[in-house]
């Protein structure tokens, strides 16, 4: 749905680099939230305040990717 959405924003001759940017993104954030969360997890050592700073950061990245996506114009209104 978010590809078919990130399509809808770009014009039709850059619709293959819109998709793969969209893609790309979202392949970004599969890599880098794991190792983030490890290296949270390795600076404060395997206990219960690591963890809580972990879910901390993936709630922080909820809360800025959500506000970034409400942001975002529509399909509709990008051809209107």
């Amino acid at each position: 749905m978010i590809v078919a959405q990130g399509r809808a924003l770009f014009p039709d001759r850059l619709a293959g680099r819109g998709v793969t940017t969209v893609n790309m993104a979202q392949c970004l954030g599969l890599a880098v939230l794991p190792a983030g969360a490890g290296y949270v997890v390795g600076a404060f050592g395997a206990d219960d305040t690591a963890y809580r700073w972990v879910f901390g950061m993936l709630a922080a990245g909820l809360v800025l990717g959500s506000f970034a996506y409400v942001r975002a114009r529509d399909s509709f209104t990008a051809r209107g």
